[in-house]
């Protein structure tokens, strides 16, 4: 890195910008196939980027989580439901509806 060997690294602590995520996670990978500690793995960071597949991962581990659904069909929906899209970090693509109209 910078004209430096970067062999002599013992532990990193990934911070990886939402939109650099897919970049960030090879970064880790390279560095955790070099034996080097990552307090997030890539896989853990990769988990955590998909709510749908985070929720899922809790849940077989026994976490106790809000009921979640696919939306599918609106009306068969009971209201207020807050909806998170799949991909999103940090608040992003997190809504509260109230009602049918709001969807």
């Amino acid at each position: 890195y910078r004209g430096r060997s970067l062999s002599d690294i013992d532990a990193i602590i990934p911070r990886i910008m939402p939109e650099l995520a897919s970049r960030g996670i090879a970064v880790v990978k390279y560095f955790e196939k070099l034996g080097v500690y990552t307090l997030s793995s890539s896989k853990g960071i990769e988990l955590s980027r998909n709510k749908q597949e985070s929720g899922r991962a809790m849940k077989a581990a026994g976490l106790e989580i809000p009921n979640t659904i696919a939306l599918k069909d609106k009306e068969t929906i009971s209201f207020p439901i807050i909806i998170k899209a799949v991909r999103g970090t940090q608040g992003d693509g997190v809504w509260l509806v109230n009602n049918v109209e709001e969807l």
